[in-house]
């Protein structure tokens, strides 16, 4: 540890030790006792303000991606149904969030993750409220299709309520974006996401090719987050 000097005596009053065989003031040297407690103080400083540093900068990319998702989301007329959910990965980790909100149009979905691979993935809503990391998510069922389509926007006879535009990963596993569906609603009634066993947002390995059948052979299920009303 490191140490430093300390004199054992008030500034000015410095005793002397004579050495052996020494007579008066001849050999005299100043007493200096070593301070190895300051050492320990400072080595536990430097801890702390690492710690703190560090604790900081794991809480930044957080914090980014919660102002990013404020800003894409529109100002709401008062009374808006609006839902959220929270992403989390394979291991059960909270990885992003998302929030909903019904318009004349359609729901608009916000969504926010981080720490995904790089590259394309599909993005579905799934027909169950149960997003179970164990299972690797299949709680979630499948594609929620109300009105009984088939997958896919290069099908005949699609595509589920549930089928979304893909979504592209940066090098920086970050990912931000805003969908409009315009095939589900969080009213009451029809299609809703609300419903009695309510629904999922779920993030695939792979991209969805929008006509294989069921799911657009999109891999497995990276994210999952349960849609909850809001408010």
């Amino acid at each position: 540890m490191p140490l430093r000097l300390r004199r054992a005596t008030p500034r000015g009053a410095w005793p002397f030790r004579r050495r052996r065989g020494g007579a008066g003031t001849a050999g005299r040297l100043p007493a200096f006792r070593f301070a190895a407690s300051d050492g320990c103080q400072l080595q536990r400083r430097r801890s702390m303000r690492k710690a703190f540093g560090l604790a900081f900068l794991l809480s930044l990319p957080l914090a980014a991606g919660t102002q990013a998702q404020a800003g894409l989301q529109p100002q709401l007329p008062e009374g808006t149904p609006q839902a959220q959910g929270s992403f989390i990965d394979p291991k059960g980790e909270r990885i992003g969030s998302a929030h909903l909100a019904d318009t004349p149009n359609g729901v608009l979905i916000t969504v926010e993750l981080r720490n995904l691979p790089p590259g394309v993935h599909a993005f579905h809503v799934h027909e169950t409220g149960r997003c179970e990391a164990d299972g690797g998510f299949r709680s979630a069922g499948g594609h929620y299709a109300p009105r009984g389509h088939q997958h896919g926007y290069l099908v005949q006879g699609g595509a589920h309520a549930g089928d979304m535009p893909n979504q592209q990963v940066g090098e920086d596993g970050m990912l931000r974006a805003q969908v409009m569906n315009d095939k589900v609603t969080l009213r009451p009634g029809e299609a809703s996401l609300l419903d009695r066993d309510g629904s999922a947002i779920v993030l695939h390995a792979q991209a969805d090719d929008h006509r294989s059948q069921p799911a657009g052979d999109a891999g497995g299920r990276i994210a999952c987050a349960v849609i909850e009303r809001r408010g």
